[in-house]
C-alpha cells in the first residue's frame, strides 16, 4: 500500500503495484566480492552454514547477475534448511525483485534481474537511511536490518563465487 497525504490532518492510503528498480544492473563487482574458494567457505561459516552438500547441483546454471525471483527462492530453500543464524537472510532471497501488484502479492517471478546489485543497492539505501535520519542508526530494529542485508550480501557474494568458479563446494567434514 502506499500512503498519500491530501492536505494537513488527512491521510489516505491507496493501493499500488511496486517494483524495484536496480540503479547499477551492470555491477557485478562490489565490496562483497568474494575471490578464492577459502573465502566462500569463511562467508557461508560465519553466516552458519557449514554443510554445502547439495549446492553444487543448486548453483547449476545460475548466474546471480541475471537470475529471477524463482531461482531465488529456490536457493532460499536450501538456505532454510541449512544452519543460516538469521532466518531473516532467507526473505531477501524470498523477495527477489520485489516486483508486486496492487494486492502485494509477487508478479513476474521469471523476470531476470542482477542480484548482485540489487542486494547491494538494498543495503546502501539502507545505510543512506541512517545517514540522513541518524535517530533510526542506534535502534535494535534497525541495527538487526542492516546486520540481515550485511549478511545476505556475504552469503550471496560467496553463492556468485560457487555459482562462476564451477568448483564443487566442500563441506566442513569433508575437508577435515
Amino acid at each position: 500500500m502506499g500512503l498519500g497525504i491530501e492536505s494537513v490532518g488527512t491521510v489516505t492510503f491507496f493501493k499500488q503495484a511496486s517494483c524495484t528498480t536496480i540503479d547499477h544492473p551492470d555491477e557485478v563487482t562490489n565490496c562483497f566480492t568474494v575471490r578464492n574458494q577459502e573465502e566462500a567457505s569463511e562467508k557461508l561459516a560465519q553466516a552458519g552454514i557449514e554443510d554445502l552438500s547439495g549446492l553444487d547441483e543448486l548453483l547449476k546454471d545460475i548466474d546471480f547477475a541475471s537470475v529471477s525471483t524463482r531461482q531465488l527462492k529456490t536457493i532460499s530453500l536450501w538456505l532454510a534448511d541449512s544452519d543460516l543464524y538469521d532466518r531473516c537472510v532467507t526473505g531477501e532471497f524470498i523477495s527477489g525483485n520485489a516486483d508486486s501488484d496492487i494486492e502485494g502479492n509477487q508478479i513476474n517471478l521469471d523476470v531476470k534481474f542482477n542480484a548482485i546489485a540489487l542486494f547491494h543497492q538494498t543495503l546502501n539505501g539502507h545505510n543512506n537511511l541512517a545517514l540522513s535520519m541518524p535517530i533510526l542508526a542506534p535502534q535494535e530494529g534497525f541495527k538487526a536490518c542492516t546486520q540481515t542485508l550485511t549478511t545476505a550480501n556475504h552469503v550471496l557474494s560467496a553463492l556468485v563465487y560457487y555459482a562462476n568458479a564451477g568448483i564443487r563446494p566442500h563441506s566442513v567434514d569433508e575437508r577435515a
